[in-house]
């Protein structure tokens, strides 16, 4: 995406290319931060750190009720 942007090379030299190559860094991260504070890039961070997480066990409703009622008699 960025090379892609960066077809201005041809044209810009010097102070111009570098002020063109920092406001496509710019933009970039901006729609970036756009996506991941969307829906849908909260949901593929939740769903890739529960993935990573190998040591979080699942809930299990009917372990944890007899659990809990061992530990009253």
């Amino acid at each position: 995406m960025y090379k892609g942007a960066l077809k201005t090379e041809k044209r810009l030299t010097g102070k111009a290319l570098v002020m063109a190559q920092v406001a496509i860094a710019r933009t970039i991260y901006r729609c970036q931060q756009d996506f991941d504070n969307m829906h849908l890039g909260l949901t593929r961070k939740i769903n890739h750190t529960l993935k990573t997480q190998e040591s979080a066990k699942k809930y299990d409703p009917e372990a944890e009720m007899g659990r809990l009622l061992s530990g009253i008699g």
